[in-house]
Formats: structure tokens, sequence, C-alpha cells
């Protein structure tokens, strides 16, 4: 974590993270395509980046400019601190489009990282259903997408870390936010009847972000594929 804070320049991270968008957007374009009809749902939770991490906004552009562009919808973090109602936990908020993104995100809290205004929150999120939102918001019952019947929906969760192996073990930041995040999908995709969700996790970051051995605890979760510009690692697969 020190080496990506203070050994990886502006200059260097831009230009990776320009690699590392065609790459990313390549692949879940690829795994729309393989895994669903054209009528398919695509949810990618896709993050905006800290200073050190990778900057995704490129896929996301790409996404959304496509020519299945309507299949596709992107959703970004949103946190919620310890309150008596939630433990702390991660929240993925619907990002409608482009300039939707420049006008209803904007920096917050202490790490001042971009997420969806509180005034933005309460008119789109708690008080209507313009902008859909993956985990628990008051006051319905935690819920990932109202699946219309039928309609198969791809999951891909797209995610960041201190390191990352070639066996896809992941190691996090510390917070444990997205172990709960995906704990709690895996859980609701179990017991969905019928199961008409398919969900992936994507590891994304830079090559320094690779290392030989990522210690694992047995809760913690194997990412299916890892992501950096030069390397893709697949779980159960030999390194690519």
């Amino acid at each position: 974590l020190k080496l990506l804070k203070t050994g990886l320049t502006a200059d260097h991270r831009r230009a990776q993270s320009q690699l590392l968008c065609h790459k990313v957007a390549e692949r879940v374009k690829a795994l729309a395509s393989a895994s669903l009809p054209p009528t398919g749902r695509v949810h990618v939770c896709s993050f905006l980046p800290m200073y050190f991490e990778p900057d995704l906004t490129g896929v996301m552009s790409d996404l959304w400019s496509g020519v299945r562009s309507s299949q596709f919808q992107m959703y970004v973090p949103r946190m919620v601190p310890a309150d008596g109602i939630y433990r702390n936990e991660m929240h993925f908020v619907e990002a409608l489009n482009q300039a939707d993104l420049l006008e209803s995100f904007a920096p917050q809290g202490k790490w001042n990282i971009t997420e969806i205004t509180p005034e933005v929150w309460k008119r789109d999120c708690l008080d209507s259903q313009r902008r859909g939102v993956l985990g628990h918001i008051p006051p319905a019952p935690s819920t990932f997408f109202a699946s219309d019947k039928g309609q198969q929906h791809l999951l891909l969760v797209l995610c960041p870390a201190t390191a990352f192996d070639s066996s896809c073990g992941r190691i996090g930041k510390g917070a444990g936010f997205y172990d709960r995040f995906i704990s709690e999908a895996m859980r609701q995709l179990n017991v969905a009847s019928p199961p008409t969700i398919t969900m992936k996790l994507i590891g994304v970051g830079f090559d320094e972000q690779v290392v030989t051995n990522v210690p694992m605890e047995p809760s913690d979760v194997f990412m299916d594929e890892v992501l950096t510009p030069t390397h893709h690692f697949i779980k159960d697969v030999h390194a690519q």
C-alpha cells in the first residue's frame, strides 16, 4: 500500500489506467456476449478511485457509448458508516451516464472519495426509484435488483485491492467493505429462485500490485479473474 501511495507517479497511474480501461471494457463485453442473450442485463459495479488506485471512469464511458450500451448499467460505491441501523457497509449506486457522473457525484468524507451527493441520494434513492441501488437501503430489506421474469442478469463486481496474486487471491485495504458486500450478494443469489443472476468477481489493479502469494484467510473470497495492464489471471486456470 505504501508503494501505491508514494511509489507510483501520477503520470504512471494515468497511463496505466488508460491501458487498463481498454482491457477491462473489452473483457466485460466479452463476458456479456458469452454469458447472456442480447436481452440480458449487465450490472457493472465499478469504483471511483482514491488517488493511488486505477481510474476506471474510461470503462464506464466505453460501455455507455458502445453499440450495446442499453444492455449495461453502471454502479459505483457509497460507503455507509455505522449509525445504529447499519454497520459499516457499502452500497452500489447507479450512475446513469457521463453527465450524471459529473453532476450527481462529488468528493465526500474523510478520505475525499467521490460518491453520490447526500441530496441526490435522498431524492433519487430514498424518495424515488430513479436510480438503482445494489445493497441495503431503508425501508426495504436488502435487495440487489428486481429480476424481470425470465430475463438473465450478469453482475460483474470490479474490485480494487492492495495486492493480488496469480491464483486470484486478493487482499483489500482492511476495512472489509468488499468482503461484506460480496458475502451478502452470494447469500442472496444462492437463495434466488429461479436463479437468473450470475455474479463474477474481477480484481482490477496495477502490475505493481501483483505479488507471489496473498495470505488468504478462510473467510476471504478469491476473485474469478484479475486484470492488470499486462496480466490476466483466471481462477484455477494458468495465468495468461
